[in-house]
């Protein structure tokens, strides 16, 4: 008896280490819930959708221009911030006319922006001043909300050097009516 409740033991033992192992190696590695706190991300995100990101994927490549990223604590320490790539490293870019711009030489191109709501008015802030060039060094990144005109973003703390940048969203799953895979 004592030893069918020994045994017994163990196995639940060996099946809680090895569950556990399993979720913190994905939690850590492969994905993890987040909550978007605020309206900075409309219409792209809402308040309190919640997303499932990965942290993989910057620690073997660079984030992308689009990518929608979890930004750990630039400004307030415990809050992090969900925000869009919006300038990569060796990117030359300029706010105006309501627009971001990339610069290239003499050339310049309006950057292409089909998240925001037509006739979203982009403008400068305190850190990254409408109609000066902002040159991107290597390993730093702008963010900004979609919703520029309520956003606390890049345009206030400034370029963010990679290690900032936590996280990637791969999924909204919740509201269940706006899933989405980005």
């Amino acid at each position: 008896m004592f030893k069918k409740a020994l045994d017994f033991l163990l196995d639940v033992t060996q099946t809680i280490t090895v569950s556990l192992s399993i979720f913190v190696v994905i939690y850590l590695f492969l994905g993890r819930p987040t909550q978007v706190l605020g309206y900075s991300m409309e219409p792209s995100l809402g308040n309190n959708d919640r997303l499932l990101v990965e942290s993989v994927s910057y620690r073997m490549g660079e984030p992308k221009r689009g990518d929608i990223v979890v930004v750990s604590r630039p400004v307030v320490e415990n809050i992090d911030y969900v925000k869009r790539v919006i300038g990569v490293s060796g990117d030359n870019l300029i706010i105006k006319d309501c627009r971001v711009f990339l610069k290239n030489g003499d050339h310049q191109e309006a950057l292409s922006e089909n998240y925001l709501i037509p006739n979203t008015c982009t403008k400068g802030g305190s850190k990254i001043i409408e109609g000066e060039i902002i040159q991107i060094p290597s390993n730093f990144y702008l963010v900004m909300g979609d919703n520029r005109e309520h956003s606390f973003d890049g345009r206030f703390f400034g370029l963010l050097p990679k290690s900032a940048i936590a996280s990637r969203a791969i999924v909204r799953y919740w509201p269940m009516g706006k899933r989405k895979i980005f």
